[in-house]
């Protein structure tokens, strides 16, 4: 993770591990943020509207990659990920 979210607004933000979904709240209004996530009970408790809103009220243009980051990372297109 990054120690501090300082990205340009159309810079790609790239993050390994989604908890919450807390960093979103840092996002810039259509900024493309990548999640990599290897649990999809994370990511289900994430979009939870009873639990947590980080995802829903992000400005950003959110995605998240369910597996091994590891390997989702290997497997993306080049990108210049921020963090």
């Amino acid at each position: 993770m990054c120690s501090r979210v300082t990205a340009r607004p159309t810079q790609a933000i790239g993050a390994v591990g989604l908890g919450a979904g807390s960093l979103a709240s840092f996002a810039q209004p259509q900024q493309p943020w990548t999640y990599f996530e290897i649990d999809p009970v994370v990511l289900k408790l994430a979009r939870d509207e009873r639990y947590f809103t980080f995802l829903r009220d992000s400005r950003a243009t959110m995605r998240v990659v369910l597996g091994d980051a590891r390997l989702s990372l290997a497997r993306e297109p080049t990108r210049n990920f921020h963090c």
